[in-house]
């Protein structure tokens, strides 16, 4: 009988096992000799220029400040970085809980305290006009859509600095029997004012056209503005055909409330920028700068929010690093340190408070100077008494700008002038039912108690009110010599520069997308 000699096997693999290994199998072997030669000559060549057998490590920027200038700042660098191909990580300190910069107060204040309202800030302040700035620096630098509808409010102004006159703003705007009122009073000295102002507004809005910067001295030659270092008062517009009434009325009240200065204190470029706004609608209607900025981050990767966070130490680790240290702004607990390859300070200097070690700042030679501003709303179902603030049976305007009424005592204040802003009806709710309530918003440089807002009232309680503190309100703008850099060290950068020449929504905006510039050539050439 025959023996099997495999017999552990299954049949398929007995017959597998007895046919010629070799017999299919030589072409796969060449191929596999042949891709083998092919990969170790790549490897003796290396890779191609440009290429790099691991990914870059991403560059880590940290933003002080939420404001235009911080928002502006990061999400032009995240395009940067897009376009570049050079992955990013930024992360924004923000001390208060909300984004919008110095305007927005320290934490939310809702009308009647109601989370559902829509929180309030100071943006539309006289001295700024958040709508025409967000209308021409949005489409430009095209960093986030624009749900907004725009257009331009006509509003009552009411002067009581002699005596009380009431012009329409803008007075392109008026109807025809304000314009001949106008023109009663004032002759063609609107016009006039406004015409020195268009002059340079065209100036500024040049700086949008202009390459990466490094100085404000730079800007200014560029532009051809001599007029920042200059000064001739306000009596430098009677030159232009402005009446001597016009200066005393309109310039000189627009000064105190929309920089918080004398306008005789004020370089020429100043004065000029503030006869054109003080011919503008300054309302609240139209895109909310804070709904802006919150548009343009939620449209960002890569750029990480920590609210309620201040920066509070800066130390140089090397040549290309350093540590900023943070903490909780309200506890001044956890205490954290991130290592960062640049720093671009989005706030002013003066308001930071750094604890900076190992390095040397190069510090402006003298902080931009900031006057303080008191915000303080408040509701009444009872109208203003007009007595108060201009003239007896006086329909009371949208916005008024009047001397502190002698019934205010005070020593605190130092330009003497309010202004009063009516903001329209809101509704407050309660048990009860609900109530319409007429909103106001003044607008000072001292603190207004509960008796001054009464006074106002004609005696009456205000059924709500709200105050904010604005310690960096208003930039300082007289003559100057020279101008910062916005470079503080070799990775260190900072944008409230410009506001030595002019401060507006716009302004700081193009200083946070040009310190942007900067500091990402910089970085890319460190790493």
């Amino acid at each position: 009988m025959a023996r099997e000699t495999t017999p552990l096997l299954p049949r398929y693999k007995r017959s597998r096992s007895q046919s010629p290994i070799w017999s299919g199998t030589w072409i796969g072997g060449a191929v596999l000799v042949v891709l083998s030669i092919i990969v170790f000559a790549l490897w003796l060549m290396g890779p191609p220029s440009g290429w790099s057998a691991l990914p870059p490590e991403p560059i880590r920027v940290a933003i002080v400040g939420a404001g235009p200038a911080g928002i502006f700042a990061a999400t032009h660098l995240r395009d940067l970085s897009a376009k570049q191909h050079r992955p990013i990580l930024i992360t924004i300190f923000e001390r208060k809980s909300s984004i919008g910069g110095r305007l927005i107060p320290d934490t939310p204040i809702f009308p009647f305290d109601n989370s559902h309202e829509t929180p309030l800030s100071a943006e539309a302040s006289s001295y700024t006009s958040p709508a025409s700035d967000l209308k021409d620096i949005v489409p430009t630098y095209k960093s986030a859509g624009w749900p907004f509808q725009l257009w331009k409010n006509v509003e009552k102004t009411l002067y009581v600095y002699n005596k009380p006159v009431e012009l329409t703003r803008p007075s392109s705007a008026a109807s025809f029997g304000s314009r001949v009122w106008e023109w009663w009073c004032f002759g063609g000295s609107v016009n006039g004012a406004k015409g020195i102002g268009s002059q340079y507004r065209r100036q500024i809005r040049k700086i949008r056209e202009l390459g990466i910067q490094d100085s404000v001295n730079a800007i200014i030659n560029l532009l051809e503005l001599d007029q920042p270092r200059s000064t001739a008062g306000a009596a430098i517009f009677a030159h232009h055909g402005v009446s001597k009434t016009y200066i005393n009325r309109i310039i000189k009240s627009e000064s105190l409330v929309q920089f918080g200065q004398e306008a005789d204190s004020m370089n020429l470029f100043t004065l000029g920028m503030m006869a054109y706004a003080a011919d503008e609608g300054k309302s609240q209607k139209g895109g909310r700068l804070v709904s802006v900025l919150e548009d343009m981050l939620s449209r960002s990767r890569n750029i990480h929010l920590r609210l309620n966070t201040e920066a509070f130490g800066l130390r140089k680790l090397n040549s290309t690093k350093w540590v900023l240290a943070s903490r909780h702004s309200r506890t001044l607990e956890d205490e954290t340190g991130y290592l960062f390859d640049g720093v671009i300070l989005a706030a002013p200097i003066a308001s930071l408070q750094l604890d900076v070690r190992d390095a040397n700042l190069t510090f402006p030679g003298e902080f931009v100077e900031y006057q303080p501003r008191h915000v303080t709303w408040f509701t009444s179902s009872n109208p203003l008494d007009s007595g108060q603030v201009g003239e007896k049976g006086l329909k009371y305007p949208s916005r008024i700008i009047t001397r502190i009424p002698p019934s205010w005592k005070t020593l605190e204040h130092k330009t003497g002038a309010i202004e009063i802003f009516d903001m329209g009806f809101h509704i407050q709710r309660s048990p009860y039912g609900n109530a319409q309530e007429r909103m106001y918003r003044v607008l000072s440089d001292m603190h207004v108690t509960d008796e001054n807002v009464r006074d106002l009232l004609g005696g009456k309680d205000s059924s709500w009110i709200a105050r904010h503190h604005i310690e960096q309100g208003y930039p300082v703008l007289g003559p100057q010599t020279s101008f910062s850099a916005f470079i503080l060290d070799d990775l260190v950068w900072h944008t409230s520069a410009l506001e030595e020449l002019h401060s507006s929504v716009g302004v700081s905006a193009w200083a946070g997308k040009n310190v942007a510039d900067l500091a990402f050539r910089k970085i890319r050439e460190r790493n």
